[in-house]
């Protein structure tokens, strides 16, 4: 009897071991990237690559009009520079070529929670939950990370290439800081 008992705990012990895993190393990131890379699209947001720049006006002021909370959209900026023009609406910031606003927004930056990521997730960790994307990783500069106010000796990029879009993720010293998707022809 005692070793009938003994042998069922025993067997109980190694079922309750069986189940516990350390979630942080088997991290894996359910959004499917190259689903949302082909619809131009962060899945945290419903602008996509290629909308028009009036449309995002017109969605970022229907945005701010819905919000309960005063806080949580405090509206948006446009910013023309040279070439390019900037729609910055807090968390993300739209980028389309002044000479050509007919093709739309061709660069999304957010700098929060983007393809199932947040800000602050370490470096390794997403190189380990990326690892099924052909991801190049690269030191972070003016042409890769244009819009990191930053410095470039302490950021590194991954990016992931798909055939019309690519996604690229900038960390600086090791922590995700940002997220863009944008047109590979922008």
């Amino acid at each position: 009897m005692k070793r009938i008992l003994a042998l069922t705990l025993a067997l109980m012990f190694v079922f309750c071991l069986t189940g516990c895993k350390d979630s942080k190393t088997n991290k894996k990131n359910s959004v499917d990237i190259e689903y949302y890379a082909k619809l131009g699209q962060m899945p945290e947001n419903e602008i996509t690559l290629g909308t028009k720049p009036e449309e995002v006006k017109t969605i970022l002021d229907k945005r701010v009009n819905e919000s309960d909370d005063s806080h949580e959209h405090g509206g948006y900026n446009v910013i023309e520079g040279e070439n390019n023009v900037l729609i910055e609406e807090g968390a993300y910031d739209y980028y389309y070529k002044k000479a050509e606003p007919e093709n739309g927004v061709g660069y999304i930056i957010s700098y929060g929670e983007a393809f199932g990521f947040k800000t602050g997730e370490i470096i390794v960790e997403m190189e380990e939950a990326l690892k099924t994307y052909d991801v190049k990783k690269e030191k972070a500069t003016e042409s890769n990370a244009f819009f990191f106010i930053g410095d470039y000796n302490n950021a590194q990029v991954l990016k992931i290439e798909f055939e019309k879009n690519t996604v690229l993720f900038l960390f600086e010293n090791n922590a995700l800081c940002a997220t863009a998707i944008y047109r590979n022809d922008f």
